[in-house]
């Protein structure tokens, strides 16, 4: 683990920011000013919190959505760039085929590359050519995949109503607006309840001012709210836009 410091209410005594100039000048040594902050830590005005988690070194997530059958070159993309995971945000291969989908991404990455997904409406659909079981079976396969990567540890409904760790990374797995209730309060326990300093928050449903796109609106601001407040990265997909961010070295 390592520390994080903060600072509480309090104010810092005249005589330390004296100490803090000084040392700046030159004036007094490194001891004398290591002295003026050990007196704030003794007196609670900075609070060391120990055992904060720290993902491993050059940890590289692939956050994708929306995919078909025909994703292979965007697996390759993954693989080329040396992901260590992939966060995949619903709608998963848009004809309901959990063994090829799942055959896809063994081809390309292995059947034990760390895939962590959540449904889409395309994964519950109770009408039409789709069939709303086949959610249960992306489930199994998906959790027959979690069972060979060491160190993974997951709680919950998995992609429903769950969370992860994974190489110190936090993230929760949910289906707003889709599948179950509670969402929101299952976010801000997990949320409130972990040391880990990186945490991400995944869903497939977008609310209508969160996307450029025309989808209808998830209407579930308490999801977003808990995620930013307990400090994490939020991930979605659903809309069929697609923005990104380029250095201008590249054109």
């Amino acid at each position: 683990g390592v520390s994080q410091i903060s600072e509480t209410s309090q104010s810092v005594p005249d005589w330390v920011k004296n100490t803090a100039g000084w040392w700046a000048d030159g004036q007094i040594d490194d001891g004398s000013f290591v002295l003026g902050l050990q007196w704030l830590v003794t007196n609670g005005i900075i609070i060391v919190e120990e055992n904060l988690i720290s993902t491993d070194p050059n940890l590289r997530v692939a956050f994708i959505a929306d995919q078909s059958l025909n994703g292979v070159p965007v697996l390759n993309l993954i693989k080329s760039e040396g992901a260590d995971m992939v966060l995949h945000q619903g709608d998963l291969d848009y004809i309901d085929d959990p063994d090829a989908w799942d055959s896809m991404i063994s081809n390309v990455l292995g059947d034990d590359f760390p895939y962590f997904a959540t449904p889409g409406g395309h994964e519950f659909r109770p009408f039409g050519v789709h069939d709303d079981t086949k959610w249960d079976q992306y489930q199994r396969t998906l959790q027959d995949r979690l069972n060979k990567i060491p160190g993974v540890k997951c709680i919950g409904d998995l992609g429903i109503k769950s969370s992860c760790t994974y190489k110190g990374l936090f993230f929760t797995l949910s289906s707003p607006g889709l599948k179950g209730s509670g969402h929101g309060a299952f976010i801000e326990n997990q949320l409130n309840n972990n040391d880990h300093i990186w945490r991400i928050c995944t869903w497939e449903r977008t609310t209508s001012l969160m996307q450029v796109g025309i989808k209808t609106d998830l209407d579930n601001w308490e999801v977003y709210e808990n995620c930013k407040d307990g400090g994490a990265i939020i991930a979605t997909g659903h809309a069929h836009s697609y923005s990104r961010t380029d250095r201008k070295s590249t054109r």
